[in-house]
């Protein structure tokens, strides 16, 4: 009946965690979670369940850079910052492009666009996290980084599995009972 399109595994494997703790059964209200495994996809995949009369809520990363590089951006963009290195160039070129991928999804998403990075947005469309998806959400748990080391360890799942570490942080927090602030950004 409805579909959420979400960027990758990481989210593939936390949310169906996270809706079963808050109650809602994917399975009995006729909901796929489907990786669209890259941003730039999303849109291509909500134009082809739309045209199928399927119902769809988007979930991304806003990917903003860190406030110190933001705001070093700003300053490059306005014309008040020169850069002479060709690496941090390209920096700033990769920034401008996600800020312009944003803009396209968003419009793509409401028919608005937006000319600077967004705080965490959540709307009846889409959700778009600050920078991703672990941090957004995960920053919200004091103890984030202390149970994400020690289920690593626990576990013996790799540093950079995203996806495992996620869902492993999901299974915890929901067996002790989510931070509520998790709770309010998810649903």
């Amino acid at each position: 009946d409805r579909v959420i399109i979400v960027e990758g595994a990481t989210e593939l494997y936390a949310l169906p965690i996270y809706c079963r703790h808050m109650g809602f059964d994917l399975d009995r209200n006729n909901t796929a979670i489907v990786s669209a495994e890259s941003v730039t996809l999303i849109a291509t995949l909500c134009t082809i369940f739309s045209a199928l009369k399927i119902p769809s809520y988007c979930i991304f990363d806003g990917d903003k850079p860190n406030e110190e590089r933001y705001q070093e951006y700003l300053k490059f963009r306005s014309g008040d910052l020169v850069v002479e290195d060709e690496e941090e160039k390209k920096t700033y070129s990769a920034i401008t492009n996600t800020l312009k991928r944003n803009s396209n999804l968003i419009y793509h998403l409401t028919g608005s666009r937006i000319s600077e990075f967004q705080e965490t947005t959540i709307t009846d469309s889409y959700a778009m996290w600050k920078g991703n998806f672990e941090n957004s959400v995960h920053e919200l748990a004091d103890e984030y980084s202390e149970t994400r080391r020690r289920l690593i360890c626990e576990l013996g799942i790799r540093e950079n599995s995203k996806p495992l570490i996620a869902a492993a942080v999901a299974e915890h927090w929901v067996s002790k009972g989510l931070p509520s602030p998790i709770c309010n950004i998810i649903f």
